[in-house]
């Protein structure tokens, strides 16, 4: 059980947590996440992403519908392999 995520279960994540998953920055994540379409919940002051949102963003981005952006200010869209 220790290697399981501490993000079992809940149906949302902090911008940290975001982060973490999408090996970013959770200051990217501050930075984007309105461009993504991403409505995060706001409970004092802390964003809160609804993982199924999460979960529909990262589908489009295999489907290659969404690009993320990268260091230097390009995008990259995210595609199956």
């Amino acid at each position: 059980m220790a290697n399981q995520p501490k993000t079992l279960g809940r149906p949302h994540l902090t911008c940290e947590e975001l982060a973490e998953r999408w090996n970013c920055t959770a200051r990217t994540v501050r930075r984007n996440y309105q461009q993504w379409g991403l409505r995060p919940i706001t409970i004092t002051g802390q964003h809160l992403f609804p993982l199924s949102q999460v979960e529909g963003l990262e589908m489009a981005a295999v489907e290659g519908s969404v690009a993320f952006p990268v260091r230097g200010g390009g995008r990259r869209v995210i595609a199956a392999e």
